[in-house]
């Protein structure tokens, strides 16, 4: 296997990792996507760790789209990421207010309020 051949593999990989991370998300599995992500971040330094060899001019093009394809899965799933890390503020946001309403009511809890009743403060 040349040099570039083997390079385009490693793209091919990287390319169906993304693809993987992508369906994930969109998915929810979160448990899931994080394992999906080590492996991308895997594929992601072994290419990084490799010399660029330019290869044939058909290889290269075919390197830049599997570059445009991951790119834009990246940015896919950093968006829709960003819509579950709002919903999830959302959801602790709610749990505090909640949270602060249990602590209020309890500090009260078995005494009887009634203005102007004999006996209070």
């Amino acid at each position: 296997m040349s040099a570039s051949s083997s390079s385009l593999q490693q793209w091919l990989r990287l390319r169906a990792a993304s693809q993987h991370m992508l369906r994930l998300v969109t998915e929810k599995r979160w448990d899931e996507l994080v394992e999906g992500e080590m492996e991308y971040i895997r594929l992601v330094e072994a290419l990084a760790q490799k010399s660029f060899q330019p290869g044939d001019p058909s290889t290269q093009n075919q390197i830049k789209e599997l570059l445009r394809v991951i790119i834009d899965n990246e940015n896919e799933v950093k968006r829709l990421l960003t819509i579950r890390m709002n919903e999830l503020k959302a959801l602790i946001q709610s749990g505090n207010q909640q949270k602060t309403l249990t602590s209020a009511y309890s500090n009260h809890s078995g005494m009887l309020l009634v203005p102007d009743a004999p006996g209070t403060p």
